[in-house]
Parts: C-alpha cells; sequence; structure tokens
C-alpha cells in the first residue's frame, strides 16, 4: 500500500501545481480571427482566453499595448498603451482601449499588440505572446490613391474586365518589377474578383483558401481579401493573375440545373498591390486599362451547373513573368457592381479544403461504366486524371446519392429522351433501402425506393414501359414512363422467379427485342430468359457460364445477343463475352443527352 501511495503522490503535485499556475492571457484574436488581414474597422474588437490561475480564479483588469513598429519592443516603447484597465472583460475590447485616442489606423498598417492581467489577489499575469493584425482599405478613397504615386506604366486603381462579356470564365494578367528583393518590406494585395477568383504570382496560388470571395448582395457589399504576397515575389519581373469565375454573382441556366437564376453583370475584378521598401519608400498600383485580358480553359461556369473545361485551351505560364500576351487584348475599364468594398469586419471565415478522400473501392457495372467509392458523401470536388484523344468529353454525372459506405451504383440505362437512369446496390442485402435515380439536366430524381441490387433496366420500344429487377428478391417490375417527363409510375411486378434446390437463377442484367419482349439474365442460372410483354416465358437460351449478367443486341442486324459472364466461384467458365444467334433483332440503344 506504501509502495502505491509514493507512486501517486508526485502526480498529485504536479496537478495542484498545474492547478494554482499563474493567470495567463492566450489565444490573442482580433475581430475573432488570428492575425487577421484586411481589418477594414477603425475600432477593431480584441479578444483573449484565460489559462491557469486554479479554481475560482478571474481576470479583474487588463492591460494591452500595441506598436506598428514590430513585436519585440521593450516595455515603455510600444506606440500604445491602455494603461490598466479595471475589468473582467475579455472578449470585443475595443481598440483603442481604455486612454488611446480613437480615428488614428490607416490603410494597410500593420499593429503588433499583447496583453497581460490582474487576478482577484492583484497578482500579474506575464505579458502574453505578441499577436498582430493588419488593416485593410478603411476608406474608398484608398482604391484609388494617387499618393504615394504609382510606377511608370501604371494608372489608377479601377475596376477590370473584357469586353466580350460571354466568356465563361477569364484570364487577367499584368507583370510588373520589383526594383530590390533584399530592400523589400512588405508587399501586400487587396483584391476582389466577381464571381469568384483565384489569384497567383508568378505562376503560383496565392493563400490556400477556395471559392472566395464570399457571397454578398453585390449592388450593396462587395468582399475583398487582403494576401502577403512579400514571399511569393522576385527581385525584376514578377506577373500576377487573376482568373474568374461565376460564383453566386452571375448564376446562369445553360441548360442546366439551377435552384435560381440572377445576374449582378459580366465578370469583373480589382485589385491593389502595395510594396514597401526600407528606407520609407512606397509603390502602390493594380488593375487598370493596362491589364490583358483572355479566355480561360473554363468554358462553362455555374454554382449550380458546375464547370466545363477544355484542357485544348490552357495557355501554359500564362500567369507567369515572361508570357507573350500580345495577342491578348487590352482589359476594358468597367463599373463595379455597386456594392462597397469590404474586409474582414463583413466576411465570414474563408472555406478551405480540409480533407482529401481516396477512393477505397471502384465497381465495373455491367454496362461499363466505373463507379467509384470514396467511403463516404460528402461536398467533393473531384480531382481526376486522365488520358485520351484531344476533345474527347470526361464527363461526371452525379454522386452515390446514399450511404457510400455499403451503397453504390449498379446497373443503369439510358431513356428515350437521353436521360440516364441507375438503382444502387445494397452490399450488406440487410436494408433493402438502395433505390432507382434519374439524373437529367434538372438534377436527380428518386423514382423508387426499398430496393436490394439494381438490375435488369430496359425500356420498350415505344419507350413507355420500364423495366427493373431487383435480383435478389427474384422480381421483376414494370412501370408505365413517360418520355416527355421522365416520370415513372403504376408499378407492377412483372415476373417472379422461384428458386429451387438446384436452380438459384435469378434476374440480372436485360435488353428487349423489336417485338417489345424482354430478355433477362438469369445469374446463377446458366441462360437468358424471353418474356413477352405480358410476362409470359417465351422460350431460354443457354449460356455456357453459370453467372449470367448483362445481353446487348449487337452486329450488323441487331440479330446476335452478347452476354456477359461473371467469375464462377465453383470453379466453373465465368468471366467471358459469349454470342448467341437470334430470330429477332434488338432495339438500337440511346445515347446520354447532357440537356436531357
Amino acid at each position: 500500500m506504501k509502495k502505491i501511495t509514493l507512486g501517486i503522490l508526485p502526480a498529485a503535485l504536479a496537478l495542484v501545481f498545474s492547478a494554482n499556475a499563474a493567470l495567463t492571457p492566450v489565444d490573442l484574436r482580433c475581430d475573432y480571427a488570428v492575425n487577421p488581414l484586411g481589418v477594414d474597422s477603425q475600432t477593431p474588437r480584441l479578444f483573449w482566453k484565460l489559462a491557469g490561475g486554479g479554481r475560482g480564479a478571474r481576470q479583474t483588469a487588463y492591460q494591452i499595448v500595441a506598436s506598428t513598429f514590430g513585436k519585440d519592443l521593450p516595455p515603455g516603447k510600444w506606440g500604445w498603451d491602455s494603461g490598466k484597465v479595471e475589468s473582467d472583460e475579455t472578449i470585443q475590447i475595443p481598440f483603442p482601449a481604455g486612454n488611446l485616442p480613437a480615428g488614428n489606423l490607416k490603410s494597410s498598417e500593420q499593429i503588433f499588440w499583447k496583453v497581460r492581467v490582474w487576478d482577484e489577489h492583484e497578482n500579474v499575469s506575464k505579458w502574453s505572446q505578441t499577436a498582430t493584425w493588419t488593416m485593410g482599405v478603411l476608406n474608398a478613397a484608398d482604391w484609388a490613391a494617387t499618393s504615394p504615386p504609382a510606377p511608370s506604366g501604371f494608372g489608377a486603381v479601377k475596376w477590370i474586365g473584357a469586353a466580350d462579356t460571354n466568356i465563361p470564365s477569364l484570364l487577367l494578367r499584368r507583370e510588373f518589377t520589383t526594383k530590390s528583393r533584399s530592400q523589400l518590406k512588405r508587399a501586400l494585395v487587396n483584391v476582389c474578383g466577381l464571381g469568384q477568383y483565384e489569384l497567383t504570382i508568378n505562376g503560383k496560388k496565392v493563400g490556400d483558401d477556395f471559392l472566395s470571395p464570399g457571397w454578398t448582395k453585390y449592388n450593396q457589399t462587395c468582399l475583398y481579401d487582403t494576401r502577403d504576397i512579400t514571399a511569393d515575389l522576385q527581385a525584376g519581373k514578377n506577373a500576377i493573375g487573376i482568373e474568374l469565375g461565376n460564383g453566386m454573382y452571375n448564376v446562369l441556366g445553360g441548360g442546366r440545373f439551377t435552384k435560381f437564376k440572377g445576374s449582378f453583370g459580366p465578370q469583373k475584378a480589382i485589385a491593389q498591390i502595395r510594396l514597401e521598401y526600407e528606407g520609407g519608400r512606397t509603390e502602390i498600383f493594380g488593375t487598370d486599362e493596362n491589364w490583358r485580358v483572355a479566355p480561360g480553359p473554363i468554358t462553362f461556369s455555374s454554382i449550380y451547373g458546375g464547370e466545363d473545361f477544355d484542357a485544348r485551351q490552357v495557355q501554359k505560364n500564362w500567369d507567369q513573368p515572361g508570357f507573350d500576351d500580345a495577342q491578348w487584348p487590352p482589359a476594358l475599364v468597367v463599373n463595379g457592381p455597386g456594392g462597397e468594398l469590404r474586409g474582414v469586419a463583413c466576411a465570414a471565415p474563408p472555406i478551405h479544403e480540409f480533407e482529401i478522400h481516396q477512393p477505397v473501392a471502384t465497381h465495373t457495372l455491367t454496362n461499363g461504366d466505373i463507379v467509384f467509392d470514396l467511403g463516404q458523401n460528402a461536398a467533393h470536388v473531384p480531382k481526376i486524371s486522365v488520358t485520351g484523344p484531344a476533345g474527347a468529353k470526361v464527363r461526371q454525372l452525379a454522386p452515390n446519392p446514399e450511404h457510400a459506405d455499403d451503397h453504390r451504383f449498379n446497373d443503369g440505362r439510358v431513356d428515350p429522351r437521353g436521360r440516364y437512369l441507375s438503382g444502387t446496390l445494397d452490399e450488406t442485402k440487410a436494408n433493402g433501402d438502395g433505390g432507382l435515380y434519374r439524373f437529367d439536366r434538372r438534377g436527380t430524381a428518386k423514382l423508387m425506393d426499398g430496393v436490394m441490387t439494381a438490375n435488369g433496366l430496359a425500356f420498350s420500344p415505344d419507350g413507355r414501359t420500364l423495366y427493373f429487377s431487383d435480383t435478389p428478391r427474384f422480381v421483376i417490375y414494370r412501370f408505365e414512363y413517360d418520355p416527355d417527363t421522365g416520370a415513372a409510375s403504376n408499378r407492377q411486378v412483372f415476373a417472379r422467379i422461384e428458386p429451387t434446390a438446384t436452380d438459384r437463377g435469378r434476374p440480372d442484367g436485360a435488353a428487349v427485342d423489336a417485338e417489345g419482349c424482354y430478355w433477362s439474365s438469369l445469374y446463377e442460372g446458366s441462360r437468358i430468359r424471353r418474356y413477352d410483354p405480358d410476362g409470359k416465358v417465351m422460350s431460354e437460351h443457354h449460356v455456357p457460364a453459370l453467372n449470367t449478367t448483362m445481353p446487348a443486341f449487337g452486329g450488323a442486324d441487331m440479330k446476335t445477343l452478347f452476354v456477359t459472364t461473371a467469375h464462377d466461384k465453383k470453379g466453373g467458365p465465368g468471366g467471358g463475352l459469349y454470342a448467341l444467334p437470334v430470330d429477332v433483332p434488338g432495339v438500337p440503344g440511346t445515347l446520354f443527352d447532357p440537356q436531357a
């Protein structure tokens, strides 16, 4: 027992010591953010948290010091000093605080600050770690400042765009010179690109945010970002690039799904660059009529309908120094959308990419489509690498609408108008909560639920009957289908297969012939069964493999039935493609139409 007591005593002493540690301010913030750039309030709000102090400890007073000269100044050398302020407040502390005069903050000014506190016993803490914030553009006039003067070749900062207002995505570029990299103290850029933008310096994206700036009512407020680009610049020639997309600023239908339509105007941008050198010299310049503009490789841009990207239109190194932009027309000076340019004070935290999901599995469907399972449902942006001939198209149709950990797409078919129908597979076979879906330009519509394994999708020759099988349930359904609207109704059991001890054949993939008869592959049944339009068995066609998966009509006269098969776990033939001559031709399929 004594040994146990001695063993826990050091730990107990450590806990007591930790609990009685001095009250300390930590996690300093300005306007809710850690070391923010672009604070555009004349009275920023300061925050901190308290650590240590033990039970019942509390703050009774604080002191804030601040300076524009750096973070390592000794006591008494700070430009602002609140003095001791009797208060237990740790949030929403207006700056300047205490006895400091208000109204003397300047655009782009960097402020360093720290705080110390007193506890209930009048013990004063150590100074906190130094934090900082950088002011944004505090006055509208500062966007068009002529003092200090811009470098040669630059005019006053203006909104710019393109003469062609129908370009789906704009590229804007400009080169400038940094006279002395070693003498450059700081470089900032304030930028607003509408609807959304990405900024590059010398070919490298600046910042890790995504879909900036945030969504606003653009004729009232336009958000700009402030970015520190000091480390991105090089001595001599530098290039700045801005790529624009539509975002919520310009929502057009374009024949694809959208929740609403509306536009505040064509794409445009405004940017201001500030270079500060040792010795006090400062240069300010930005977007003007001397920038160059060109269409980007994004040929369709919609916040709802996605993007089309044409790799043939990529202009390599367009945002790097030395690029030949002689064929690019000058940017057009335009009016802004009318909203006031605002920074951090009006902005939400930026969107960030925070996790990358790699496919955990791939599934090849009976029609040749490949489903990539990312392991979970989320708001994903796909990152894909493809190869193929120039002009070939790759299109993402829809994500898995169900539980990605145990559900996946299985069979699919295009309807007579070019819409795509596909059903899902419940890999657990326990819940049977998969579904049948229709995908078109309007989005995703669920036609049926309660599905275990979707298979056997096919249409009658007139397109007014939809067939669908649920394989583990040994049942084939028939729907009334409206080719004009894509609506499926009046579901009925078309055929039900009764398994036996020696014949476990169940309905898998299917096809329809010119007489309207339904050909169903019987998985684990070694045959294809032909049903007439009323569900009566007309004939059966043997296949020398146990697991038939999908029939398809082909050949010059469409009188050859090609049948795919799956691996036989018992060691029999499987995985091969078989061709059966038949007397009745099949019905040619319909190609998928993204505008359907």
